[in-house]
């Protein structure tokens, strides 16, 4: 699930396959671009997650709310 642009996202039931399209807005989260999410090391990207997981709000952490948020879905 991306927060730019729109994400297309199919469901499947026992009634066929449905498909439709998420926005940021869609999921009453703020829109991003993928550089927000960008690191230049491993070592940043540790801070990141560590970020995250501590509940810094923001982009990084958005993103992994959207995603998540998805998988339970699935």
């Amino acid at each position: 699930v991306a927060l730019w642009g729109t994400t297309t996202v199919f469901e499947v039931t026992t009634a066929g396959i449905s498909r439709g399209t998420w926005t940021a807005a869609d999921l009453g989260l703020a829109e991003c671009r993928p550089d927000d999410l960008r690191v230049a090391s491993p070592q940043e990207s540790a801070l990141a997650i560590r970020g995250v997981l501590a509940g810094e709000t923001g982009p990084r952490g958005d993103i992994v709310a959207a995603n998540a948020g998805a998988a339970l879905l699935a």
